[in-house]
């Protein structure tokens, strides 16, 4: 009986190695460690084992951007991955059609100011004349 459950024991370990990639250095692996980015004082652990991933790199921060008004993008100052600071000019928009509306209420202040100085003027002799 003891013989059956060791033969098991040794089995299914045998086939959590395999599934694992095994161990050593003929389990997969080329036997080496790359050290790309490591602290060159740390100490290398070799494993003969392959260790596969995948996942999603996210930024530690991120700043969600967006114009006050919608128009033609004229001039981009940065790149993706660009580093900039607190008030960088990051891109410009066309800004013609703002500089008409700004020109036409700039006219409209203009008659404004004109109808309330003759408003303000009261009639003149020819207008209480002509009553």
């Amino acid at each position: 009986m003891k013989k059956h459950v060791l033969m098991i024991v040794s089995v299914l370990a045998a086939g959590v190695l395999a599934a694992c990639g095994g161990i050593g250095p003929d389990a997969g692996g080329n036997g080496e460690v790359s050290d790309a980015g490591a602290d060159p004082d740390a100490p290398i652990l070799q494993t003969g084992g392959v260790v596969s991933a995948t996942g999603i790199v996210v930024p530690s921060e991120e700043a969600s951007l967006a114009f006050e008004t919608g128009g033609q993008l004229v001039e981009l100052n940065v790149e993706v991955g660009d580093e900039v600071q607190e008030g960088d000019v990051l891109a410009r928009l066309d800004a013609s059609i703002l500089e008409a509306q700004i020109a036409n209420a700039e006219a409209s202040v203009g008659v404004a100011e004109a109808n309330l100085d003759l408003v303000t003027a009261g009639p003149r002799d020819a207008q209480v004349a002509e009553q």
